[in-house]
């Protein structure tokens, strides 16, 4: 907590590749499966502009061949410029998310996240400007001890994946973020009752997924739209 309106959230992780490390296997006679080493770092602001609005920004980096690298341990450094300063072979994402209360019942909430940004290429017809994003509606109390929630959440096809395959946002093969991975959209409804000891509860998603193959992940680097 850096002051009562604003709170800075850090984390580091280690990830699942997948990828065998062959110079490591080979002092094993190649018996041991051992994995190239894929962490995450991330970190995150969030301001309480009023009682009714919080915003907040983040960023994430996903690196591999080392097992900690000192600088994403800086948890108040940004990770941009130090991801273009190691060489830029690192996977960097940036987001931002709000979240407004209508009243005490109601509130409406965004998520943007964005990967690849090339700031030169912001304008232009080809670019990096590859991204996802979510808007949603939660209300409490409606007519009794009840909830509802409706939700939209939409992903490029060109996010997760990366160039340089150790980099995916993924671990032990599953997308990390947004479940359905990239190329995909949700529509999603939640409402629950709950009555004394008993609970009604409906959920329902709608999803829809889109191809991801290597093919197109090479497109993407070719800046072939």
């Amino acid at each position: 907590d850096i002051n009562d309106n604003i709170t800075l959230t850090y984390f580091h992780g280690f990830l699942n590749s997948g990828i065998p490390d062959s110079n490591r296997s080979i002092y094993y006679n190649n018996s041991r499966f051992l994995k190239i080493p894929r962490n995450i770092a991330a970190h995150r602001i969030e301001w309480k502009m009023s009682e009714n609005i919080i915003i907040g920004i983040n960023e994430s980096v996903i690196y591999a061949t080392r097992h900690i690298d000192p600088d994403y341990l800086i948890p108040v450094i940004p990770f941009y410029p130090i991801e273009n300063y190691l060489g830029d072979t690192d996977n960097l994402q940036m987001g931002c998310d709000a979240t407004f209360s209508l009243n005490k019942k109601n509130k409406l909430y965004f998520g943007f996240f964005m990967d690849e940004l090339t700031p030169e290429w912001i304008f232009n017809k080809k670019n990096h400007n590859w991204f996802a994003w979510q808007v949603g509606y939660k209300a409490k109390n409606i007519l009794f001890n009840d909830n509802i929630s409706f939700e939209y959440n939409w992903t490029d096809q060109r996010i997760f994946k990366h160039k340089y395959k150790v980099n995916d946002y993924y671990s032990h093969g599953q997308p990390l973020g947004f479940w359905a991975g990239p190329h995909a959209k949700e529509y999603l409804f939640d409402y629950y009752l709950t009555k004394g000891e008993h609970v009604f509860s409906i959920f329902y998603s709608l999803v829809t997924r889109g191809a991801s193959t290597e093919q197109m992940v090479e497109e993407n680097y070719n800046d072939i739209q």
